[in-house]
C-alpha cells in the first residue's frame, strides 16, 4: 500500500499532552480501533446515542500526538489506521469522489440505502462546501485508494458512531491528507438511512477540510472543529436538524467554558455567527486558526473585523439561547429555536414586594468565555427576571482556563449609582474586579422588550485589519476613536512605522447608533476614514499609526491594512 500512513515522518512534533493523558488516549483509540465485532453483528433498530457522535476527535488527536507514543504504541497505532479492504468502488457523477463498499464480502457491512443516491449527495456536499460557502477542498491523497480522489467508506460502525475522517499522511504545517467513513445504514440513529448519511458526509468532509487545508490542532481546540462541522451539517443539510438530538448538554450547562464543551452541542454558536455577520467569517476563524491564533482568538480578531467585539457577540449569543423553546422567536433570534432545548438558570434568587428598599445580592464566579443565568422570582407578582452574565475572558479562556472571575450580582428595587433599570421596578447592580470583561443583560418576564441595552464604547479600530478588496457590513471604510468633540469635528493623522505621514484631514466626529435584532448598538466619538492617502490612493499593506486630535484631547494607535 503506496505511501501507507506516513506517520513515521513526524520526528519533530512535540509532547502536546502529560503521559497520563497520553495513555488514556491510547487506550480510547484501541477501543475505538477493535470495536467489539459482536456488538456489530447485534447492532438493532435501537436507539443509538452519545455524546460524541464520529472517531474524528480520537483519530485527529493521535495523529497530532504521534511522536509521543512509545515505539510499541506506534507500531500498533500504524497497524490500525489501514483503509478499510471493500470489494466494490464508484466514481461519484461529477468525479469528486470515489466510495467504497461491500457487496458480497461482509454482508454486515452492505449498504442499506442506495449508493448512487448517496454519490450524488457527496457531490452535493463538496459543491456547497467548496462553492457556495467558499472552503477550499480537501487535498487528495497520493493514489490510495486507487486514484488521487478523496475516498468515502461505507463500513458498518460502533453503535453511536455515525462515522470518522482518519488522518492518514501529514502534508506540512500541520496538516494531513485523510480519508473518511461512514456508518452503512444508520439504523436506530436519530437521522436514518440516506439522512443519516447526508450529514454525516457533510460533518465528516468538512472535518478533512480543516486539517486538510488549515490546521490539526485538536488536542487543545477540538471542541471547534466539531462546532463547526456540527453547524455544516444544518448549513448543507437545513432540513434534516440531526443536531437537536445534542444540543442539551449545553443548554442545562451554559456557566461552563465554551471550550469545555464537546462542540457537538454548540453547533448553534457558527450559527448565530453566520445569521449575524454571514458565512464569510466562519472561514476567516479558519484562516486565523491556520495562521497561529488559538480559536476564542481567532473568534474574537473576526468579530472585530466585522466591527463588533466577542463580548458583544457572546453576551447577544446569550440572549438568544434564553429565548428558545416555548419562549422562542423566529424573528428576532434562532429561526429554529422551538425546537431547542429552554436553558437551565444556574441559581434562582427570590425577591418579594412591596417592602422598603427590598435588594437580594448573590456573590459567585464565573469561567471565561461563558453565559451564567441567574433567575430572580417574585413571588408577590409573579414577575421572572433572567439576568445574563457573560464573562467574554477569551485570553485566560486560551492559556488561564482554570481561571475564574468573582463577581456579585445584586437585584433592588430601587435606583442607586451604577445600577441598570429593568422594567419600571426593578434594578440590577453587577460588580467585580474583572468588570471590562463581563457584560449583563437582563430581561422581565420573557419579554424582548425589555432587554436592556448593548453600548459599545471603546478605542478599538474596526474593521482590523482593513481590506481593500473585502465588503463590511460596516462599509468599506475605517472607524477609528476619536475624542469626544465639542465642535463635531477631530484632525485625524496616518503615520507609517516610520514616521511618515500619509494622511491628514479634519473630519466629523460621529456619535451614532444603529439599531440590531432588538438591542442598540452603540459606538461613540469616532471619525470615518476610506483608507486613501491625501492623493486619493491606496496604501501598502503593513501597520500604520493613527493620531486623531479634538478640543486639546489626543487619541493614538494602531492598525493594519491589507492592501491584496
Amino acid at each position: 500500500m503506496k505511501n501507507k500512513l506516513v506517520y513515521l515522518l513526524l520526528l519533530n512534533l512535540p509532547i502536546f499532552i502529560g503521559a497520563q493523558n497520553l495513555d488514556s488516549l491510547y487506550n480510547k483509540f484501541l477501543k475505538f480501533k477493535t470495536h467489539d465485532e459482536q456488538a456489530l453483528l447485534n447492532k438493532t433498530a435501537g436507539t443509538h446515542f452519545h455524546e460524541e457522535k464520529c472517531g474524528f476527535g480520537i483519530l485527529a488527536s493521535v495523529a497530532e500526538n504521534f511522536q509521543s507514543f512509545t515505539k510499541e504504541q506506534q507500531e500498533t497505532i500504524t497497524s490500525l489506521i489501514t483503509r478499510p479492504q471493500l470489494d466494490t468502488s464508484i466514481v461519484t457523477p461529477k468525479g469528486y469522489f470515489r466510495i467504497h463498499f461491500d457487496t458480497s464480502n461482509n454482508l454486515n457491512n452492505q449498504p442499506g440505502y442506495d449508493v448512487d443516491s448517496l454519490a450524488a449527495v457527496l457531490d452535493f456536499v463538496y459543491d456547497y462546501e467548496t462553492e457556495v460557502l467558499g472552503y477550499p477542498a480537501a487535498p487528495g491523497d497520493n493514489g490510495e485508494g486507487g486514484d488521487e480522489l478523496y475516498d468515502f467508506y461505507i463500513q458498518n460502525q460502533s453503535p453511536g458512531y455515525y462515522g470518522y475522517t482518519q488522518p492518514e499522511s501529514m502534508i506540512a504545517n500541520s496538516r494531513w491528507r485523510c480519508y473518511s467513513v461512514i456508518d452503512n445504514d444508520f439504523k436506530g440513529y436519530a437521522s436514518a438511512g440516506l439522512d443519516g448519511a447526508k450529514v454525516t458526509v457533510a460533518h465528516e468532509y468538512h472535518h478533512a477540510i480543516q486539517i486538510g487545508r488549515y490546521i490539526n490542532k485538536y488536542t487543545t481546540e477540538g471542541y471547534y472543529y466539531e462546532i463547526s462541522s456540527v453547524a455544516m451539517e444544518e448549513f448543507v443539510y437545513d432540513d434534516i436538524n440531526d443536531y437537536y438530538n445534542f444540543m442539551g448538554s449545553y443548554f442545562k450547562n451554559s456557566h461552563r467554558m465554551l471550550s469545555s464543551n464537546s462542540g457537538y452541542n454548540t453547533g448553534h454558536w457558527n450559527m448565530f455567527l453566520e445569521q449575524r455577520f454571514g458565512q464569510q467569517i466562519l472561514v476567516r476563524i479558519w484562516e486565523l486558526m491556520a495562521e497561529g491564533n488559538e480559536s476564542l482568538v481567532a473568534m474574537s480578531k473576526a468579530v472585530m473585523e466585522n466591527g463588533s467585539n466577542l463580548k458583544t457577540e457572546f453576551s447577544t449569543f446569550g440572549v438568544w439561547n434564553y429565548f428558545t423553546g416555548e419562549h422562542a422567536d423566529p424573528e428576532l433570534y434562532f429561526e429554529e429555536g422551538e425546537h431547542y432545548p429552554s436553558i437551565t438558570p444556574w441559581t434562582t434568587l427570590n425577591f418579594d414586594q412591596p417592602t422598603n428598599s427590598n435588594k437580594n445580592t448573590i456573590n459567585m464566579e464565573t469561567q471565561p468565555v461563558s453565559n451564567l443565568y441567574i433567575q430572580v422570582a417574585n413571588q408577590t407578582n409573579s414577575d421572572t427576571l433572567m439576568a445574563i452574565i457573560t464573562n467574554a475572558d477569551y485570553f485566560r479562556g486560551c492559556c488561564q482556563n482554570n481561571y475564574r472571575s468573582d463577581i456579585s450580582f445584586t437585584v433592588q428595587d430601587y435606583f442607586e449609582g451604577g445600577a441598570i433599570s429593568v422594567g419600571e421596578d426593578y434594578y440590577t447592580l453587577l460588580e467585580s474586579a474583572d468588570i471590562d470583561v463581563l457584560a449583563e443583560r437582563t430581561i422581565l418576564n420573557y419579554n424582548s422588550e425589555t432587554l436592556n441595552q448593548v453600548v459599545i464604547d471603546d478605542d478599538l479600530v474596526f474593521p482590523q485589519p482593513f481590506r481593500y478588496n473585502k465588503s463590511y457590513t460596516s462599509g468599506n471604510v475605517l472607524n477609528i476613536p476619536s475624542p469626544e468633540s465639542f465642535t463635531g469635528v477631530s484632525e485625524l493623522t496616518i503615520f507609517t512605522t516610520g514616521m511618515d505621514r500619509v494622511y491628514s484631514e479634519i473630519l466629523p466626529v460621529h456619535k451614532i447608533s444603529h439599531q440590531g435584532l432588538n438591542q442598540l448598538f452603540v459606538r461613540n466619538n469616532y471619525v470615518v476614514w476610506d483608507g486613501l492617502d491625501n492623493d486619493g490612493n491606496k496604501l501598502p499593506s503593513g501597520v500604520y499609526i493613527y493620531v486623531t486630535y479634538a478640543d486639546d484631547e489626543i487619541k493614538k494607535g494602531k492598525l493594519v491594512i491589507y492592501h491584496d
